[in-house]
């Protein structure tokens, strides 16, 4: 699909899905024939499904990430292929920045505030830092996804930095060695070090 035949689609819905693992049975009698004529039913065109969430569950067979402990089956590839038999394009979720499972298990990529501390989210995951490996993670999945699934696309969310900057190691190490000089702690707005 061309992004010109993508946008002409009118009727298209996001499907948010950050589930946690802890809910029975969520995903047991789960019908993707059913699931993609509720949609083409609405008239909808154009759906966005979740390949990866806040959580850090992926919803896709994976040899990168964390599969959703409740999903027995590939959620993505059922609901993909069901979507191109009923012609409704899909795009793939991946939340970048924002993940609990990757900040917990790796504390060292997580977004840092000046002093140096993990930035958490306020409500319950963790700011992911994308200059540190972390960054590569995403790259993984992006490859799994874009090179063996029937998807048109993909939608990066959370792809920025918490204000007012990330000052994690790996930050700091890109910053000394693009400009020469340590990373400043508070830029005077509107100077080259606050760009």
């Amino acid at each position: 699909m061309t992004p010109e035949q993508y946008f002409a689609r009118k009727r298209k819905v996001h499907l948010d899905m950050h589930l946690p693992e802890d809910a029975p049975g969520m995903f047991e009698r789960f019908d993707a024939e059913r699931y993609v004529r509720t949609l083409t039913d609405a008239h909808v065109d154009s759906v966005t499904i979740f390949a990866h969430c806040h959580h850090g569950n992926c919803y896709y067979d994976t040899a990168v990430g964390h599969k959703h402990a409740r999903l027995d089956f590939d959620y993505v590839r059922e609901v993909a292929s069901e979507c191109r038999r009923q012609d409704v394009a899909v795009m793939a979720y991946i939340s970048c920045a924002w993940n609990h499972r990757a900040g917990v298990e790796h504390p060292e990529w997580t977004q840092r505030d000046a002093a140096g501390e993990p930035r958490p989210h306020p409500r319950f995951w963790w700011w992911m830092c994308l200059n540190s490996p972390y960054g590569e993670f995403i790259r993984a999945m992006t490859r799994e996804l874009a090179g063996g699934y029937p998807i048109d696309g993909l939608w990066y969310d959370i792809t920025y930095v918490a204000p007012p900057a990330c000052y994690c190691d790996f930050c700091r190490a890109i910053f000394r060695e693009r400009h020469g000089t340590d990373m400043p702690v508070e830029p005077a707005p509107g100077t080259a070090e606050a760009r």
